[in-house]
C-alpha cells in the first residue's frame, strides 16, 4: 500500500472512535507445501496474495486477488512457465508490480500479469528481484543483487549499478524521489542430519556487509548511510524523512527491529516482545507496516528450537506499536499456527496478514471501506458553502486534490478516497479474442530434451539464487519451495499438459519508439514512428477508445508537441520527459499542411490532433485526426468515419456519376480537380475538368463528400445516393458552396474515450463535441447567447469544469452524460475568456495570468483553496499551450521569444525549469492529456 493512502487516512486513525477489531481467516490450503510469501492491498476490497500451492504432488505458483474485501478469492494464470512471485506491491485497485524470478505487472487487480524485461539486466534470461516498491502507476522500483531498477512512466525501466558489496533485501520509497534500499550478506550454516544423513541449512553466518543506501533523485544515484555493518537488514519501512524501522539480525541475535531518526544513518536496536512460551526459543519477523508515525503492526513466526520456518507446529504471531516502534506488544487475536510471512494494509481500517498452510487473514475494525472520488450530486447544494464534516454538502477534498500544509502538490494530494488512477481493463475487459490452448509444466514421462534440460538448469540455478538471496535465520521453507519446484520441474514425469483460456489483448500498447536508440541527439530525426499513411487502409478498422474509466498514465511517459519546420508546414514530435532527442510521429511532407493541439487518449496509445491535411491542402476548413502511437493506423476521424468497416474495391459494386458545381443559374461553373470520397473509401475520385466524377461505391445508402477550388476558393459539397450492385445511378448536379473560415481549439477526451471535446472558431465560436468512432459532430454545452470559454474535464467519472462567456471566473462542474445545470459551482477568480484551463492527474486546476501560475484545489478543511505562483526563470508563457505531467507535480508549457518558441517543464513546487527543447520551433506540448 501507498504511502498516500496511510497519510489521507491519518485523521481517521487518530480522532474515529473505538470499533472492535477482528482478525478472520479467509483462505486457506489444507496440506504442507501450501505457503503464501506475500500480500499487497491496493483498497479496502482490492489485495493480490502469491505464493506456491501442492497440487497432485507437485509445485506450482499460486497468484490470488480479490476485489470485494476477500469475500471471495480469484486465481490468476502464472505469466509464464518458469515465472514465480513472491514480492507485490499494490498502489490502488488496477495497478501491481510483482517480483521474484522475473519482473512483472498487472492492470487489473493482479486477475492476469505480463512480463517487464529490464534491457541489459538479468542472467541468461533470467531476472532474480528481491523486492519491489512503487508510490503510484507510474513510479516503481525492483531490487536486484546489488542494483535498483526504476521507472519513471510504468514503462521503461533503467537500472542503477551501486556498486555496494552486499545483496539488497528490501527497498521503500516515500514518494517518487525518496528512498532507501537495505541489504547484507551472509553464509550458510549446513549440517548434517543425524538420522537421513541429508545436509541440512541450520543459520547463517552473516558478515559484516550489513548497508542502508538513500536516494533523494528517484534512484538516479544512492548514498551510503551505513556500510559494513553487522546487522543484516531484512526489511525496511519509513513514516517520514527521519524516522524509519527496520527487521535485522545478525550473529548474536536471531531478529530484532532497528529505529532511526536521522533519515537512516544511525540506528537504535529495539527487541520484540519476548515469546509467550518460553519453550519457543527464536522469533522471525517478516515485514514491519506503519499505519501512521506512532501505530503499526509487524508480522512474524514464533518458533521451537530446531522447527523449520514453515513447521505448522510453530506459532503465527502479529505484533502492535502505538509508539512509533520504540515498544511491541503482541496482539492475541491473529495468533494462529504455523508463521505468518507478510502483512499489508489500506488505511487504518483493512489489511491482511499471510503465511503457512495458505493463509489468508484478514482485519477490519468495523468501518465500512468508502472510496468516494466524486461525492453523490444530490447532496450538493450548488449555492451553498462547503464546509468539511456536513454531512448534507460536500467537500471539495473529494473532486479536487488537497494541497499540502505548505501548499504544495505530492503524491498524498490525490481527492480524499482517491488513491490512483482508474485504468482501462475491467477483469480482462479489453481482451478481445480468446481460444483455448494446452500448456505443459515443461517436462513429460520420457523425460526432457537437452536443449529443455538447459533452460530447466538454468532455471533450477536462479531459482537456487533467488532463494539464497532471502537469507532468513535457519532453514527458510521458502528456499525450500523455490528449489522443489525447479527440481520436479526437472523430473521425468512431474508435470502435466493442462488446457488454459488464452486471450489476445485488443488494447495492448502499440511498439514504442526508441528515442534513446537514435544516434545523433543533436540532429533532427525526422523519420517518423512508423509507415505513415493518414488513411485508413482496406485491411485497417478505425481505433477503439470507448471502454475506459479513466485516463492511463502508464504506459507511456511521451510528451507529443508540435514542431515546425524551417521551411513550412508542421509534425507531431515526441520527447521524453527527460528531453534530449525528439523522435517524429506524422510526416506529412508538405510545407502547406500543419497540424495543431496533440491530445493523448486516454489509453495513451494514440494522439488525436487538428490538420488541415485532406489528401490534398486545404487551408480553410480544420479536421481531427488520429495516428497510433507506433504510427501504424492514422486516419481522418472528421467527417464520417465508419467503424462497421473498410471497403476494399472487391466491395465497391455500385457507382455513382453526377455533376460537382459552384453556385447555380448564372454563376453555375463546374469544379474541376476535386475530390468525392465517401467514409470507408480507400482511394477518392477527383472530377474531370467539366466537373463530371464517377466514383465505385458499396451498394446501398450512403453519401458523397465533395470537395474542390474554385477560383481560389475553398468549395464543398455534401450528396446522398442510393444504388443496387452492379447498377449505376446518377445524381443531379451536386452544388458546393464556399466553405467558412474555420479556426480549431485544444482537444479534450471524455474519460471513457468515447467522446472528444474541441473548440471551433467558425462564424460563431462554440464546443464541438465527436464521437471518437463514427466522428460524428454536435454542438455541446451552448446556451442562448452565451459560449463556453473554458471547459476542462475531469481526468476520471463524467464531471467537467465549466465556464462562460458572460461570467469567466464563475466555474461550474458538469455532468458530461446531463449537461443542462451545474451540478455545484466555485469560483476561480482571475480568469478571463481568454484564460486556459488545464486539470491535473491529482484533480488540481491549473491557470496561467500572464507568467503567474494560478493553481486550484482544496485544503485541508475541504474548502476551495486558491495559490498564486511565479515560477523561476519563466518570461514569455504562450497562452493555453501547456499540460500537466503525470505525475500532477510538473507541468510542461511552451515559452515565446521573438519568432521562436520551444518547450519547458516546470516544477509546480518549487518553480524551477528545465528546457525540453531548444530548436526554436517546438509549440502545444501534451503531456498527461486533456
Amino acid at each position: 500500500m501507498t504511502l498516500r493512502t496511510l497519510v489521507s487516512l491519518l485523521a481517521v486513525t487518530l480522532f474515529a472512535s473505538p470499533a472492535q477489531a477482528e482478525w478472520t481467516e479467509q483462505y486457506s490450503i489444507f496440506g504442507n507445501g501450501n505457503n503464501i510469501a506475500s500480500v499487497a492491498a491496493g483498497s479496502g476490497m482490492a489485495a493480490v496474495a502469491t505464493g506456491v500451492e501442492q497440487q497432485m504432488g507437485s509445485s506450482s505458483p499460486l497468484l490470488l486477488y480479490t476485489k470485494d474485501g476477500g469475500n471471495t478469492w480469484g486465481k490468476a494464470q502464472p505469466p509464464g512457465q518458469f515465472s514465480l512471485i513472491i514480492y507485490t506491491t499494490m498502489v490502488d485497485e488496477k495497478t501491481v508490480y510483482a517480483g521474484g524470478l522475473g519482473l512483472y505487472k498487472s492492470e487489473n487487480g493482479g486477475s492476469s500479469y505480463s512480463q517487464i524485461t529490464v534491457p541489459g539486466v538479468g542472467e541468461f534470461g533470467f531476472l532474480s528481484v528481491s523486492g519491489v516498491y512503487a508510490v503510484d502507476p507510474v513510479h516503481a522500483f525492483a531490487i536486484t543483487e546489488n542494483k535498483v531498477l526504476w521507472t519513471p512512466n510504468g514503462m521503461q525501466w533503467d537500472v542503477t549499478e551501486t556498486g555496494v558489496g552486499a545483496t539488497f533485501t528490501a527497498v521503500y520509497f516515500l514518494d517518487f524521489a525518496n528512498g532507501w534500499v537495505v541489504g547484507g550478506e551472509s553464509e550458510e550454516i549446513v549440517e548434517e542430519d543425524p538420522y537421513t544423513g541429508e545436509e541440512k541449512v541450520v543459520g547463517h553466518n552473516y558478515l559484516p556487509k550489513g548497508v542502508v543506501l538513500k536516494t533523494t533523485d528517484a534512484g538516479h544515484t544512492f548514498e551510503p548511510l551505513v556500510v559494513a555493518s553487522n546487522d543484516y537488514f531484512r526489511q525496511v519501512t519509513f513514516v517520514n524523512q527521519n524516522i524509519g524501522l527496520a527487521v535485522a539480525g545478525n550473529n548474536d541475535k536471531m531478529v530484532y527491529i532497528k529505529r532511526t531518526t536521522d533519515s537512516g544513518k544511525t540506528w537504535v536496536d529495539i527487541d520484540p516482545p519476548a515469546p509467550e512460551d518460553p519453550a519457543m526459543l527464536w522469533m522471525h519477523l517478516s515485514k514491519i507496516v506503519m499505519l501512521s508515525p506512532l501505530e503499526g503492526y509487524a508480522a512474524g513466526i514464533v518458533g521451537w528450537e530446531g522447527a523449520d520456518v514453515d513447521n505448522m507446529g510453530n506459532k503465527a504471531v502479529v505484533i502492535k506499536t502505538s509508539d512509533g516502534g520504540t515498544s511491541w506488544a503482541y496482539v492475541p487475536d491473529a495468533e494462529g499456527m504455523g508463521g505468518y510471512f507478510d502483512i499489508d494494509f489500506a488505511g487504518p481500517h483493512h489489511g491482511w496478514v499471510v503465511g503457512t498452510g495458505g493463509r489468508i487473514v484478514a482485519f477490519t475494525d468495523g468501518t465500512p471501506w468508502e472510496d468516494p472520488l466524486v461525492p453523490d450530486p444530490d447532496v450538493i447544494s450548488p449555492d451553498e458553502d462547503v464546509t468539511a464534516g456536513d454531512e448534507d454538502v460536500m467537500s471539495w477534498g473529494t473532486v479536487f486534490g488537497t494541497f499540502d500544509d505548505d501548499a504544495t502538490i505530492s503524491a498524498n494530494s490525490a481527492p480524499t478516497g482517491f488513491d490512483g488512477f482508474v485504468f482501462p481493463q475491467e477483469d480482462g475487459g479489453g481482451q478481445g479474442q480468446c481460444w483455448e490452448e494446452k500448456k505443459s509444466s515443461g517436462c513429460s514421462a520420457g523425460g526432457t530434451s537437452t536443449g529443455e534440460s538447459a533452460v530447466l538448469l538454468l532455471l533450477l540455478a536462479a531459482t537456487l539464487l533467488l532463494w539464497r538471496k532471502r537469507q532468513t535465520f535457519r532453514w527458510d521453507g521458502w528456499h525450500l519451495a523455490g528449489i522443489s519446484l525447479a527440481l520436479l520441474l526437472l523430473c521425468p514425469g512431474c508435470g502435466s499438459d493442462e488446457t488454459v483460456t488464452m486471450c489476445k489483448d485488443t488494447g495492448s500498447l502499440p511498439a514504442q519508439p526508441d528515442i534513446a536508440a537514435v544516434e545523433d541527439a543533436g540532429a533532427d530525426i525526422d523519420t517518423p514512428v512508423g509507415d505513415f499513411a493518414c488513411t485508413l487502409k482496406s485491411d485497417e478498422n478505425p481505433l477503439n477508445f470507448s471502454g475506459s474509466q479513466g485516463r492511463n498514465a502508464v504506459d507511456n511517459g511521451f510528451v507529443v508537441f508540435v514542431k515546425g519546420h524551417e521551411e513550412g508546414g508542421s509534425d507531431l514530435y515526441l520527447v521524453a520527459p527527460e528531453g534530449g532527442q525528439a523522435v517524429a510521429l506524422t510526416r506529412f511532407e508538405d510545407p502547406d499542411v500543419n497540424v495543431w493541439f496533440p491530445s493523448w487518449s486516454p489509453d495513451r496509445n494514440a494522439v488525436l490532433f487538428f490538420s488541415d491535411y485532406r489528401g490534398q491542402y486545404n487551408k480553410l476548413r480544420h479536421n481531427l485526426f488520429v495516428i497510433a502511437l507506433d504510427g501504424s493506423v492514422c486516419y481522418q476521424m472528421t467527417p464520417g468515419i465508419e467503424t462497421a468497416r473498410v471497403w476494399t474495391s472487391a466491395e465497391l459494386t455500385g457507382t455513382v456519376t453526377g455533376k460537382f458545381m459552384y453556385g447555380s443559374g448564372a454563376i453555375a461553373s463546374p469544379v474541376a480537380d476535386a475530390m468525392v470520397a465517401f467514409p470507408g473509401v480507400s482511394k477518392p475520385g477527383l472530377t474531370v475538368a467539366s466537373g463530371d466524377f464517377s466514383i465505385s461505391v458499396p451498394p446501398g445508402d450512403g453519401t458523397l463528400y465533395l470537395r474542390g477550388e474554385m477560383n481560389s476558393m475553398q468549395v464543398v459539397g455534401v450528396a446522398d445516393y442510393s444504388v443496387e450492385a452492379g447498377k449505376t445511378v446518377t445524381l443531379d448536379p451536386t452544388i458546393g458552396h464556399v466553405e467558412a473560415l474555420s479556426d480549431a481549439g485544444p482537444i479534450f477526451w471524455s474519460s471513457d474515450g468515447a467522446l472528444a471535446y474541441a473548440f471551433i472558431h467558425d462564424e460563431l465560436d462554440y464546443l464541438m463535441a465527436v464521437d471518437t468512432a463514427t466522428g460524428e459532430t454536435t454542438h455541446f454545452l451552448q446556451k442562448e447567447e452565451d459560449t463556453v470559454v473554458a471547459f476542462a474535464p475531469m481526468p476520471h467519472g463524467d464531471l467537467a469544469v465549466v465556464a462562460f462567456k458572460s461570467a469567466p471566473a464563475e466555474y461550474g462542474l458538469y455532468s458530461l452524460a446531463a449537461p443542462e445545470e451545474p451540478q455545484y459551482t466555485f469560483t476561480f477568480d482571475g480568469q478571463t475568456e481568454a484564460s486556459f484551463v488545464a486539470v491535473s492527474p491529482l484533480h488540481f486546476l491549473a491557470s496561467f495570468d500572464g507568467d503567474d501560475l494560478k493553481l486550484l484545489g482544496a485544503d485541508k478543511e475541504g474548502q476551495i483553496k486558491q495559490v498564486t505562483t511565479t515560477p523561476q526563470n519563466l518570461s514569455g508563457v504562450v497562452p493555453g499551450q501547456f499540460d500537466w505531467s503525470l505525475s500532477g507535480t510538473e507541468m510542461v508549457v511552451t515559452m515565446g521569444a521573438g519568432d521562436t518558441t520551444n518547450l519547458l517543464k516546470i516544477d509546480v513546487n518549487t518553480g524551477q525549469s528545465v528546457a525540453l527543447t531548444t530548436d526554436g520551433r517546438s509549440s502545444m506540448p501534451a503531456w498527461f492529456g486533456r
